[in-house]
């Protein structure tokens, strides 16, 4: 009999850490889903698309964000957010490539990637239209926050 109390006890003291790591989770959970309900309607995609390093050593990642417009027009944004040293974000550096808005097609899909010398890429996709002239897709190439070419899909 003293062998299962003692076995008993062993085993409760065993299941308790994990009954103190369940809210952990609960709230990890909870902040996930407050997080994604603090989304505005209008954001249509969100992709984080690889490291960038800046001249004076500050690193981060970018981060493409399609929204709608309530004109029915699009924006597109490229960020770059750094990560302080504990690892957590700061307030990102943001470029609009004003040409999304005035497209008369619908982006329907992104993809990006960052080269190896630290170039962003962004393939936009669009939708496909009447119009047999209109281009299938669109892609943008940034060399710096400043400088970018975007044209229609080359391939």
């Amino acid at each position: 009999m003293k062998f299962k109390k003692t076995f008993f006890a062993a085993a409760c003291l065993a299941i308790l850490p994990l009954s103190l790591t369940t809210p952990h989770y609960a709230t990890a959970s909870e902040s996930v889903q407050r997080a994604l309900a603090s989304l505005a309607p209008s954001v249509r995609f969100v992709q984080s698309a690889g490291k960038w390093r800046g001249p004076n050593g500050q690193i981060g990642t970018h981060r493409v964000v399609l929204l709608a417009n309530p004109d029915e027009t699009q924006s597109l944004y490229i960020q770059w957010v750094p990560l302080n040293k504990g690892g957590q974000s700061a307030a990102p550096y943001a470029l609009e490539i004003d040409e999304i808005s005035k497209l008369n097609q619908e982006i329907i899909g992104v993809s990006a990637q960052v080269g190896v010398r630290g170039e962003l890429s962004v393939y936009l996709e669009a939708e496909p239209t009447d119009d047999p002239n209109a281009p299938y897709g669109y892609e943008l190439f940034l060399k710096d926050r400043k400088t970018y070419s975007f044209g229609g899909a080359s391939n």
